[in-house]
């Protein structure tokens, strides 16, 4: 009896749990339900389309630069591209997909074993399948540090 009713209190206090936690979708804080009286809500204006943000790169570097100024201290090439915009010229290597799915261009940098990895925004995919190797292309990213020998740049899009 004891066991069964650990588990029911332990069931019971699951439930409560979840229930709390789960919003429900549509609904706004203090909005009234059907159940219940509420403030009066009034409908809201469909938003306008917002105009495509440009970004600014804060520094040009090549993929060979990026690769030599990590290479030589990695401290100082932090602190000079990491979560910085970039805009970044290089030859592309290979175009290839991570393990979840997105495109990584590896741009060259004049050293096989250490190639500059652009991760591409989920928009540019059509734009990376139509690259081939050995094309020069210039993407516009936020650095992300060094992995492997290898500079990282993230949420990149293709100039």
């Amino acid at each position: 009896m004891r066991r069964f009713a650990f588990w029911f209190l332990a069931v019971l206090v699951g439930l409560l749990a979840a229930g709390c936690c789960c919003k429900e979708t549509g609904k706004k804080a203090g909005a009234g339900t059907a159940a219940g009286p509420g403030p009066a809500t009034t409908p809201e204006a469909p938003e306008e389309p917002k105009a495509p943000v440009v970004k600014t790169p804060d520094m040009d570097v090549t993929a060979s630069q990026l690769q030599k100024d990590y290479k030589a201290n990695e401290v100082a090439a932090d602190n000079k591209y990491k979560d910085k915009l970039l805009r970044v010229t290089g030859t592309v290597e290979s175009i290839d997909k991570d393990f979840l799915d997105n495109v990584v261009l590896r741009l060259a940098t004049g050293d096989m074993f250490a190639e500059v990895h652009a991760t591409l925004e989920d928009s540019e995919k059509s734009k990376a399948a139509e690259l081939s190797k050995g094309k020069r292309v210039r993407v516009v990213c936020t650095g992300g540090g060094m992995v492997m020998m290898s500079p990282m740049l993230r949420a990149c899009t293709l100039e």
